[in-house]
């Protein structure tokens, strides 16, 4: 194979992996969001049912 086949091998294999990359942090910005609203959801109804308690740090789940 001569350096320049090599190379655009190499190229391409980049910019593979770059739209592998970008599709897994839309998945995860897509996954994220409406659990978070969902958590915030619970703690509301967690808190108006129990006002004057915080919860725990184990009882409540950041997705990060």
């Amino acid at each position: 194979m001569t350096e320049h086949k090599v190379l655009k091998e190499k190229l391409k294999n980049s910019e593979r992996l770059a739209y592998i990359g970008q599709t897994a942090v839309m998945v995860g910005h897509d996954l994220r969001n409406p659990l978070q609203s969902v958590e915030g959801a619970i703690y509301i109804a967690w808190r108006s049912r129990n006002p004057s308690q915080e919860p725990r740090d184990a009882e409540r789940t950041e997705y990060v």
